[in-house]
């Protein structure tokens, strides 16, 4: 029997309102957020800092939940059926160094550019109300 995965999501900001994004072959080539599976055992935010960490390199503060997204058999995840917690964090420190079983690249971008990136309508949900709470 097959069930709903639990995963994370975490929307990057810096202190001048640029977001980071990432892309790879694993998400078609559309820019995404970092994000993973939660452990057993493991506490929501303690995963997205760890998520974070592990795919970027980067430390986060201060986890802020945002919303709850599901995802199923959508166009970019056609054999999935996922449950997002998704969060909002504020970049720390360290050097990008990313997973590449994940992503193939990634960057800092200001909402402007953002607007007009390939990306799944999930992420883009999720940048629009970043955008209304950072204006």
């Amino acid at each position: 029997m097959n069930y709903p995965e639990l995963a994370t999501g975490v929307l990057i900001y810096d202190k001048d309102g640029k977001i980071f994004l990432a892309t790879g072959k694993k998400f078609g080539g559309l820019w995404t957020i970092p994000g993973g599976h939660v452990e057993f055992g493991e506490r929501l935010d303690k995963c997205a800092l760890r998520e974070v960490s592990e795919e970027t390199g980067f430390t986060i503060s201060h986890p802020r939940f945002v919303s709850v997204q599901e995802s199923i058999q959508e166009s970019d995840r056609p054999d999935k059926h996922l449950v997002f917690i998704n969060y909002f964090a504020e970049y720390v420190s360290g050097e990008l160094r990313l997973e590449q079983e994940e992503f193939s690249d990634g960057r800092w971008f200001s909402l402007e550019e953002a607007s007009e990136l390939l990306m799944n309508s999930s992420t883009r949900t999720l940048i629009e109300k970043f955008k209304k709470q950072w204006e």
